[in-house]
């Protein structure tokens, strides 16, 4: 009976047939197995030879006579198949520096290294190319430049950003307590002081608690009721006294020489107060606060008023591409002390709070409000409320431009793959992508078209040159589309790398549905008659890979709807404390945060945008995100926010049904194939590890199918659903 033979040659770059002397390989006997393996993280698998080929006589001088930079080409040829590179069933290369020689017994053995279409693409995936050079074509990208309000509480040493609903806290290069600094220097509009005493709802004896108003006439502070005032007294004794308004009864009374402080001037938590009628059980705090805030933008006027130009020494040394500010007196403050025992994402109350340690910070009601120099929350919260004029402010003191040297990251994909050599193409077509390209994938929905900008293109601002240097890698591509749009690739027969979500591979190579390749429920033995997957159901679970959290984040500082929140696998049998993290190490695109500059900006970085084009330009849309009541965004890029894209397009492949996205619980798509079987077969028929493979447990997903060449004896180790 004819068996598979190989074949050698030592013609590099041979094209095959009569053009290529092919010399018969006598490989010494033994076990030759090859090997189809899934790529660890991917949803592709490349062929391996395993067995080690020994070359005596005639094929020993062959190798050793050859100049020692000879590249060898092998290949394996089925029986009846012609001698061709182009119709092999394998193909193989080494170099003399892969083989051991045994002069002695004129013998060399080697294990050829196999060649396939991911050859050139594995071996330069992490090779830099100046993106510069490669010259892709350029793509014009609209971005609004949205301004950002600023608000400082006087001598804290960050300063809290917003824009629309999102916010940040900046670490202050230059913090001052000096109000003439802060209003003449810096130009933050002195937003007015707000004095507190905490205690609301905890039985004080008499209720104190709340905002007191200041009285610059009389040096002290009535609470907004007008119930109690809150001043120090200095006879016999300098004390902070609360007194009832009515009468001027003391209330509370605190120690000797102990003022109200300033926070977070003069302390972290207020002076402690002693109640005066309840033999000194009750206490609480008392304390200020100075607010003051303003607008960055590039605008000349704003409202008809005009803008200052950033001074030389600011608050903070980087302003992103800001260069002027709007000085605005803004009053909308709250101090608050709501709290509740449930988990929230405002944070705890230290231990060390007067009252509700350990309890958690809670947003107020009635409107809609942001938190203040939250990082400094102690014995009660800040927050900030926009009324109309200060959005109105905002909107006009914002523009829109064009960044004109940006690049589609399909261009960038076809140029790296020519840059590594290989011969692999990429084209914006559905064929190459139904996700990316396709007009209407049912996972991806609103068709977006992702970009990519040098992140020094942005902060430059009205640059007269683009960046003459930017650094890019194809695993920057690959990783990217992995971790954010849960987007994989493969090289097809036609060597061609396609781009598809998760779920496609999931189901054999569909959206439709899954794709069947072989039924071994359906494929029989001819030695017993019985199916292949007859008594073949063991299986077992890889729980290794079930993490039971997944974090993400993006390249350098973002905000909290574009890092999104961790999603949680609830289950029992994934494995406890195992954290997938997923930091997109190049790529960032919180495009306000980047606007707003500080060394949390990565330089050497690219922006990502999920741009839309609703007439000639592309743009990074404004999207409305929703998390809860309490959490809503419209945010600019939002289709790139991982508060967008988690419950979107990271619902597949997961350990468990049960999952917390956005802090709430819902349900996973599809789930992970972790369940493992392995099923052992005579036969000639072909195994894939793309399409899927019915056994009697169901349809599983080949990750490593092992043929011999000469028996034909096939171990398929399948993958099928966990749960």
């Amino acid at each position: 009976m004819a068996e598979p033979k190989f074949y050698i040659t030592d013609e590099i770059g041979g094209g095959g047939g009569g053009a290529t002397i092919w010399t018969d390989l006598n490989i010494g006997g033994g076990s030759f197995k090859i090997v189809d393996e899934e790529v660890k993280e991917e949803e592709f698998s490349r062929e391996k030879l395993n067995g080690k080929m020994k070359l005596t006589r005639d094929n020993y001088t062959f190798v050793n006579s050859a100049d020692f930079d000879t590249l060898f080409t092998v290949i394996l040829v089925l029986p009846g198949d012609p001698v061709s590179l182009s119709l092999a069933n394998w193909q193989g290369e080494f170099f003399k520096t892969d083989c051991e020689f045994f002069p002695d017994n004129e013998r060399v053995e080697v294990q050829p290294r196999t060649v396939d279409l991911y050859k050139e693409i594995i071996e330069g995936v992490s090779k830099e190319f100046d993106l510069i050079q490669l010259e892709p074509p350029l793509t014009k990208l609209q971005l609004i430049r949205r301004a950002i309000l600023q608000i400082y509480v006087r001598g804290a040493n960050k300063i809290t950003n917003y824009v629309d609903a999102a916010f940040w806290e900046e670490v202050t290069t230059n913090p001052s307590e000096v109000h003439s600094v802060l209003e003449g220097t810096y130009r933050f509009g002195y937003s007015g002081r707000k004095y507190f005493v905490t205690g609301s709802g905890t039985g004080l004896s008499a209720d104190v608690s709340g905002v007191y108003i200041y009285d610059i006439g009389l040096g002290t502070s009535l609470r907004e009721d007008g119930v109690y005032r809150l001043g120090v007294v200095s006879i016999p004794d300098v004390r902070v006294r609360i007194t009832r308004e009515s009468d001027g009864f003391v209330e509370y009374l605190g120690a000797i020489d102990d003022p109200i402080p300033n926070i977070p001037v003069e302390a972290e938590q207020g002076v402690l107060l002693t109640s005066q009628t309840d033999g000194g059980v009750s206490k609480c705090r008392a304390f200020y606060v100075d607010f003051y805030s303003r607008i960055l933008t590039k605008a000349a006027t704003v409202d008809g008023n005009a803008t200052f130009a950033i001074p030389g020494t600011d608050i903070v040394d980087d302003h992103g591409v800001f260069t002027r500010i709007y000085q605005i007196d803004y009053t909308d403050f709250l101090i608050s002390e709501d709290h509740t025992t449930e988990g929230t994402r405002w944070g705890v109350f230290p231990d060390t709070a007067q009252h509700f340690p350990d309890e958690h910070f809670s947003r107020p009601t009635g409107s809609v409000f942001y938190p203040v120099l939250q990082s400094d929350w102690l014995d009660a919260s800040f927050w900030v409320e926009y009324d109309a004029q200060l959005i109105a402010d905002l909107s006009e003191a914002s523009e829109t431009y064009i960044v004109n040297h940006c690049y589609k990251v399909v261009d960038v994909v076809s140029k790296l793959l020519e840059a590594v050599g290989s011969g692999v193409t990429h084209e914006e077509t559905s064929g190459f992508s139904d996700f990316l390209y396709g007009v209407s994938n049912t996972i991806r929905g609103v068709f977006k078209t992702p970009i990519i900008v040098p992140i020094t293109n942005i902060l430059v601002g009205d640059y007269d040159e683009p960046q003459p240097v930017v650094k890019i890698t194809l695993k920057d591509i690959f990783d990217l589309y992995r971790q954010a749009l849960r987007v994989y690739y493969r090289v097809n027969d036609d060597s061609e790398l396609i781009f598809e979500h998760l779920n496609f591979f999931e189901n054999g190579g569909s959206y439709a549905g899954e794709v069947i390749g072989t039924d071994l429920t359906g494929t029989f033995d001819p030695m017993t008659g019985k199916a292949w997957a007859t008594a073949q159901n063991t299986y077992k679970f890889e729980k290794a890979e079930m993490p039971e959290r997944y974090e993400f984040g993006w390249q350098g500082k973002s905000s909290k709807p574009f890092i999104g929140y961790p999603m949680d696998i609830l289950s029992e049998w994934v494995e406890k404390g195992k954290v997938e993290k997923w930091s997109i190490g190049r790529f960032n695109s919180d495009i306000d945060l980047i606007h707003n500059g500080g060394s949390d900006v990565s330089k050497d970085g690219f922006l990502f945008v999920e741009a839309v084009k609703p007439g000639t330009v592309y743009e990074a849309p404004l999207v409305n995100v929703v998390i809860d009541s309490e959490e809503e965004y419209n945010l600019q890029n939002g289709y790139a926010s991982f508060a967008w894209l988690v419950p979107n397009l990271h619902k597949y492949g997961l350990p468990a049904s049960d999952i917390n996205i956005n802090r709430y619980a819902t349900t996973a798509i599809t789930l992970a194939k972790r369940k493992l079987q392995e099923i052992i077969m005579s036969t000639s028929e072909d195994i894939g590890t793309l399409e899927l493979t019915t056994t009697e447990i169901g349809n599983g997903k080949a990750y490593r199918v092992e043929r011999d060449i000469f028996s034909n004896e096939k171990n398929i180790n399948l993958r099928h659903v966990t749960e």
